[in-house]
């Protein structure tokens, strides 16, 4: 999978986060903590993701279904709720669609949903639903699995395994780093569509 990523020389995004990180010990602004993660992850060498803009750049496939996923890596089942105009929510309960781990997509991200009436809510196909891959053992961060997202393509939206997930962290609403990328093996795919 190939997504659009925010890089900085490593040396550069040191000097930022140091400059961030001394502004913080007066300032107390949620962007300027954002601002500092994200320099943090790039002196690691590690990419940034802006979530809105890859999903806005993958767009959707001709069933108007995103072409993409994300959801936390501890998640067994991911849902997608479509929203006009164009917006939607990535969840893992959909009874609970407005937690802390939802990833919401703003309006015009996609192109506007068809509708099944004449009123914006009659959305045709509103709920999706697909599974969520394992993290195999050489990228398995530390710490709990709920605190990481996985971002990938998915094949169809229903209960088929994907293939090529990316683990993220989330830095704040729309941005996260990339931690680790990897193809998932025929063996993995298989444990994946039996939980």
């Amino acid at each position: 999978m190939k997504v659009k990523a925010i890089t900085m020389p490593k040396e550069k995004a040191e000097q930022e986060w140091k400059a961030y990180l001394a502004l913080l010990k007066t300032r107390k602004e949620s962007y300027l903590k954002e601002l500092k993660d994200s320099y943090y992850h790039m002196k690691k060498g590690r990419k940034i993701l802006d979530i809105y803009e890859v999903f806005k750049a993958t767009g959707v496939n001709e069933s108007e279904e995103p072409k993409l996923a994300i959801i936390p890596a501890d998640s067994k089942t991911a849902y997608f709720e479509k929203r006009n105009p164009g917006a939607g929510v990535f969840t893992d309960d959909p009874w609970k669609r407005w937690n802390r781990r939802t990833v919401r997509l703003p309006d015009n991200t996609f192109p506007e949903w068809t509708k099944e009436g004449q009123y914006d809510w009659q959305i045709m196909d509103e709920r999706l639903k697909t599974t969520v891959p394992i993290i195999p053992a050489p990228f398995m961060p530390g710490g709990k699995l709920g605190n990481y997202y996985l971002l990938y393509e998915v094949d169809r939206w229903e209960l088929v395994p994907p293939r090529d997930p990316i683990l993220l962290k989330r830095i704040s609403k729309n941005i996260f780093a990339v931690l680790a990328c990897w193809r998932l093996t025929k063996l993995e795919r298989a444990v994946i569509y039996g939980r």
